[in-house]
């Protein structure tokens, strides 16, 4: 026994010697806690294991004085005497592995004797050394020691930690993952395996036996049903195989899955791992993309538009039914070639290589003319732009559609406009020069009337008939008013107006306003309209002048609604219309006077967009309500 012991104290004092530095996982000083009795020889002790490495050293003269340590902070190594006061080195082993102290335990004694040696590596210890010989090779011995015990120790706990974080990342994973040992026992299953496990195990099995049998005895069916049991005996022809199969859970959801099966050895132990993925959501995405591929390319073959996609280069890469049908080239025709030598028509490449430019940039339309295969020309409207995929150009498109019938349809309309417009003219003209013509002659009309009334005797009778022909002139005047002002609905461009202004004008129109009193409560009420808007006031003041009968006051005013739009209130205090007035009020011809007043009023709020109705009560008053949508007013002021 003594000789076996000095053997191996004289192989571990010739190591310490030639390995006195091993490389540390953690670069974190060694903290050792020193229990010895020699207050004396714990100074020295501390001193020369300092310089020997990175080593922090507390000393203690006691045991009890190490377990009060121990409570309050953690140590790399334990180094302690054997023979001390109170306990001793082998009863201070032993009662901190009972409390489940773990950390390396060293007796460093100067008694020598080899059963005391034996006890102590029995009992746990890490080492057992001499503390008599030369102080070098014996502190070198030791501090080689207590670098090996922290190199075990910090790798062990690295160890736990990797474990930890791989069981973290092993339960945390979506994927159903098993892990079997050669004898088919599932040795790891994570949360995700065992929650698939109980709806899916026979799925699974089925799977596996069916697409991995190689790897399988003839019981593997049998003992997967048991769990996965009884794995082969280690061919792995079949291993990193993957295969999709459908999963029902018990309420008879489907679920899609990918099951893939892998192997590896370690310490000459065969392991197979099996991976279920669940990839319904992938499935989906999947088929959505191949259903909207599949229409693009639908869209793309069946458009009624000619269509032809270009590499950055504009070459030719494809082209669709509508492109051969209408420029009578196929794909095979024009595969890889560019588009303006193809069906640019001579004389417009410069037009082209401009095009090009634009559409490098962005979508842009022209109308222009492209050439057919047969080299007839065709007007044709051109759009086209960048073709990107994740950002990056990667081509272009243009897009083609045959105006000809158009064009020969706008053409045809240009001219019909242009003999339109000029008729338009001499109507205008014609009316004008007759308006201008007839009203003099009416004047000189009205001055034979006044001469014969003036000089001649006028019986009662005659005057009469004097009177109707003075009627008739008046009749002649207000026609040829209204003809004038509807010659000018539509033809003014519609613009802001403010509608109080409005008001005031058609009011200086009139030289005797007979003692009304106009309210007008629009200033700064702004509108969509022109400057027929005043013709439309003049009517209706004119109108309750002339029938109100009892008009005293007239309020013009506006009130705007939930919906946005805005109703504008013509009110007077007059006798009112009848109801039956109403139905027809606004039609041409219909009314006291003319007819033509109320007709020409509707006239031009349909230019404006804007609604009219009366809404007044007889014998209270008449009321004219417009309505102007939202979309037409500029400014709304809300006048008191």
């Amino acid at each position: 026994m003594s000789k076996l012991l000095l053997n191996w104290r004289e192989i571990m004092s010739e190591t310490a010697l030639r390995e006195t530095k091993i490389a540390l996982i953690s670069s974190n000083p060694i903290c050792i806690l020193h229990v010895d009795d020699d207050i004396a020889f714990l100074s020295m002790a501390k001193q020369c294991l300092e310089m020997q490495a990175d080593i922090e050293v507390e000393s203690v003269q006691s045991v009890q004085e190490a377990l009060e340590m121990l409570k309050i902070k953690k140590f790399d190594v334990i180094v302690s005497d054997y023979q001390m006061k109170g306990k001793d080195g082998l009863e201070f082993l032993n009662e901190i592995k009972t409390t489940g102290i773990t950390t390396p335990f060293i007796l460093f004694s100067g008694k020598g004797r080899d059963e005391v040696a034996v006890k102590a590596l029995n009992s746990g210890a890490f080492r057992y050394i001499d503390k008599r010989g030369a102080l070098d090779a014996t502190y070198a011995e030791l501090a080689s020691c207590i670098l090996q015990a922290t190199q075990y120790t910090r790798a062990q706990a690295m160890l736990k930690e990797s474990e930890k974080r791989f069981r973290a990342i092993f339960d945390s994973s979506i994927d159903a993952i098993l892990i079997l040992n050669d004898g088919g026992e599932i040795v790891f299953s994570n949360k995700s395996a065992k929650d698939m496990l109980d709806y899916a195990k026979d799925q699974i099995t089925k799977a596996l036996n069916k697409h991995f049998n190689k790897q399988f005895t003839s019981t593997y069916e049998q003992n997967m049903h048991e769990g996965f049991k009884q794995l082969s005996d280690g061919n792995l022809l079949m291993t990193g195989k993957t295969v999709e199969l459908a999963l029902k859970n018990t309420s008879g959801k489907t679920t899609i899955v990918e099951l893939s099966f892998s192997a590896f050895i370690e310490n000459g132990q065969w392991f197979g791992v099996s991976i279920v993925r669940d990839v319904s959501d992938r499935k989906r995405q999947e088929q959505l993309l191949a259903e909207s591929q599949q229409t693009l390319k639908a869209l793309f073959a069946y458009n009624p538009e000619a269509i032809v996609f270009m590499d950055k280069n504009f070459r030719v890469t494809d082209v669709n039914r509508s492109f051969t049908e209408l420029f009578k080239f196929t794909f095979e025709n024009i595969k890889g070639l560019q588009i303006m030598d193809v069906i640019v028509p001579d004389g417009l490449e410069e037009e082209s290589r401009i095009i090009e430019g634009l559409i490098a940039k962005g979508p842009v339309t022209f109308s222009t003319k492209r050439k057919r295969r047969d080299g007839s020309i065709i007007d044709v409207s051109l759009s086209g732009g960048p073709l990107a995929v994740k950002g990056k150009i990667v081509g272009f498109f243009m897009v083609f559609l045959d105006i000809s019938n158009l064009i020969i349809v706008q053409n045809v309309l240009a001219s019909a406009l242009s003999k339109a417009e000029l008729l338009n003219e001499k109507i205008v003209v014609l009316g004008g020069f007759t308006r201008h013509d007839v009203r003099n002659k009416l004047g000189l009309i009205e001055g034979n009337l006044y001469l014969t009334r003036n000089k001649c005797k006028i019986e009662p009778n005659l005057e009469k008939y004097l009177s109707n022909i003075d009627d008739s002139i008046k009749n002649i005047c207000d026609i040829f008013d209204f003809a004038k002002t509807y010659e000018m609905i539509g033809v003014e461009e519609l613009v802001t107006v403010d509608i109080g202004k409005m008001v005031q004008n058609a009011l200086s129109l009139f030289a005797d306003l007979k003692g009304v009193k106009v309210e007008n409560k629009c200033t700064g009420f702004e509108v969509i309209a022109d400057s027929l808007l005043t013709q439309v006031f003049y009517n209706l003041i004119d109108n309750s002048l002339k029938y109100g009968e009892k008009t005293s006051t007239i309020s013009i005013f506006a009130q705007k609604l939930s919906e946005g739009s805005v109703k504008l209130c013509f009110k007077d205090d007059g006798v009112g219309l009848d109801k039956h007035f109403r139905e027809h009020l606004f039609e041409r011809g219909f009314g006291k006077g003319t007819g033509f007043g109320l007709y020409l009023i509707r006239k031009i709020c349909e230019v404006y967009g804007w609604t009219v109705k009366e809404n007044g009560q007889p014998g209270q008053g008449a009321q004219f309500e417009f309505m102007i949508p939202i979309e037409k007013v500029k400014r709304f002021v809300e006048n008191s």
